[in-house]
């Protein structure tokens, strides 16, 4: 792997671990969670939610795997953190 797709690699997975450490701090409030919501469908969900969004961070569409395998790891740790 060359250096640019290392640090395009390394950009993305950083997002995805963000983007579910923000969502999992606002779905921490019982408010923002619908009748329906579930913490074992979280990291699916946000997964999802975050590969979707890499246009508006400007990460490119071939990055979304990477962003959406992020995202769903950091939730699930997070969610077995803090025992949910």
């Amino acid at each position: 792997m060359d250096e640019v797709r290392l640090k395009q690699v390394k950009e993305a997975s950083k997002y995805g671990q963000k983007y579910a450490e923000e969502f999992f701090e606002s779905m921490r409030n019982p408010e923002n969670q619908g009748p329906t919501f579930d913490w074992s469908k979280f990291p699916n969900m946000v997964a999802g939610i975050a590969a979707a969004s890499c246009w508006t961070a400007m990460i490119q569409s071939d990055m979304e795997s990477i962003v959406k395998e992020a995202a769903f790891k950091r939730a699930k740790a997070l969610i077995e953190e803090n025992e949910l």
